[in-house]
């Protein structure tokens, strides 16, 4: 299962929002390192999210029944990039439309979802990148080291025998 193929849970949370009268809502998902996903499922009210996972967040909490969600990923090739790009959209509905598959191979630190949604129980998979990304800016390295001081060798005038 360690082969770049296996799909992995990477990501189950149920997010909450009170009042959705003022527009759309906007979460985001942040994954520990680079990942590739490869599903994205919308977990409807009732059904169970995870097999191995404990009861309390065994089961998906979505609502509405149905609604229009956009996915918008971080670029992790693009790292001077301001904004996240677009992955796509789902019309959700809780009897036949569940899962976001993108079209491109996507390898990203994460997500941002937009929609008009109550509650919305996600769940991401994919694979787990190797390559190591660093949130953080890193400095610029250190100058080089200076060259070595030059061998300083007694220049002295000659002298000639023949000079008394």
């Amino acid at each position: 299962m360690a082969g770049e193929s296996a799909m992995e849970l990477l990501f189950l949370d149920t997010f909450k929002h009170q009042n959705t009268e003022q527009g759309s809502n906007v979460d985001v998902v942040r994954f520990p390192c680079v990942v590739y996903v490869t599903e994205v499922r919308v977990i409807p009210p009732g059904v169970r999210a995870h097999s191995s996972l404990p009861d309390s967040r065994a089961y998906g909490e979505t609502s509405p029944h149905t609604f229009h969600l956009d996915l918008f990923f971080n670029n992790v090739t693009k790292p001077s990039a301001t904004v996240f790009d677009r992955l796509g959209s789902l019309e959700y509905d809780e009897n036949n439309s569940l899962i976001f598959r993108p079209s491109t191979k996507v390898n990203t630190d994460g997500l941002v979802l937009k929609g008009w949604y109550n509650c919305l129980t996600l769940a991401v998979y994919g694979s787990v990148d190797r390559v190591i990304i660093n949130h953080e800016r890193d400095s610029p390295p250190p100058p080089p080291p200076p060259p070595p001081p030059p061998q300083h060798q007694q220049i002295g005038m000659k002298r000639n025998p023949k000079h008394g």
